[in-house]
């Protein structure tokens, strides 16, 4: 169910998009959408601090919790540039990469001391 729903917010956003990659400009071919803050990132955060422990409600409230479905979080892009973000040590490209970037809340934290 959550993952139809992200399927659907995909396709729209590609769609939208015209099948036209953020980063290069590349039209058509194999075009993703890309998680600026990383799925994991928000699904650790969901568990964490939003869900209530109640496995039937699981799906419902993954659903509601409002950083699964926010779109200013996805990229449109080509699989070139989809790779390149995975796989680079460009803190532009890829700001959560846990080998060589800070993420956000850790430079926020940062700027607050």
């Amino acid at each position: 169910m959550a993952r139809g729903l992200f399927k659907t917010i995909s396709k729209n956003l590609i769609r939208n998009a015209n099948y036209t990659c953020f980063i290069c400009g590349k039209r058509g071919g194999n075009i993703a959408t890309h998680h600026i803050k990383p799925f994991i990132v928000i699904f650790n955060e969901f568990i964490a601090n939003r869900y209530s422990g109640n496995e039937e409600s699981f799906c419902e409230e993954l659903m509601n919790y409002e950083d699964f479905t926010d779109t200013s979080n996805l990229i449109v892009v080509c699989h070139k540039c989809h790779f390149d973000i995975h796989y680079t040590d460009n803190p532009e490209l890829s700001p959560y990469r846990w080998e060589s970037a800070t993420t956000i809340e850790t430079s926020l934290q940062d700027e607050m001391e």
